[in-house]
């Protein structure tokens, strides 16, 4: 008789399927919540602000962000030279020239 595997937690399997189908551009890359570095977003602005301001699309190198509070979008705006370096770093590219910190509800 076969042994049994035991139950492994559904954020692993959920994990692996999303690394393989998520696109491989750079918004993907920083949006990305289950990749090894564990989301290159929270990593560069901590998880206070990632839990209140999300990327939501990068066209022509502006990086969109949705943030819940308009003091966050504040604070991001102020130290977008520094996010966006610590940002392109983490991502190992400079797609991302300007952050455009807007106003929403709830991030997605």
């Amino acid at each position: 008789m076969p042994r049994r595997r035991s139950p492994r937690a559904l954020a692993q399997a959920l994990g692996r399927l999303e690394t393989r189908l998520q696109p491989d551009t750079p918004v993907a890359r920083v949006q990305s919540t289950w990749s090894g570095l564990h989301d290159a977003w929270a990593a560069v602005v901590g998880e206070y602000v990632a839990q209140r301001a999300r990327p939501e699309r990068l066209r022509a190198g502006v990086l969109t962000v949705a943030c819940t509070e308009a003091v966050v979008a504040d604070t991001l705006a102020l130290e977008a030279e520094d996010v966006l370096r610590r940002l392109n770093e983490t991502l190992g590219e400079d797609p991302i020239t300007r952050l455009r910190c807007v106003v929403s509800a709830a991030p997605r």
